[in-house]
């Protein structure tokens, strides 16, 4: 299990240019892309804000992925 503190970010999108996915932007310039977790519009609520995600890293086609166990925003319960 692993932790990482960063900000929400969006890192793909439907045809209608909606945010389909998300990921964790640490402040060393790394990204986590975040699977499962929150469902999406509570990702929306927390875009570009600071947060604490903890769960078990991966790695596939090069990118870092963060299967979520938690995600807390700076002034938030776990969730």
């Amino acid at each position: 299990m692993m932790k990482a503190k960063g900000i929400v970010v969006p890192v793909d999108w439907n045809a209608d240019g909606v945010a389909v996915s998300f990921a964790v932007s640490t402040f060393d310039e790394d990204e986590y892309i975040l699977e499962g977790g929150l469902a999406r519009d509570e990702m929306m609520a927390m875009l570009r804000e600071e947060v604490e995600v903890s769960g078990e890293l991966r790695m596939q086609n090069g990118k870092k992925r963060i299967a979520v166990a938690e995600i807390r925003g700076k002034n938030q319960a776990p969730a």
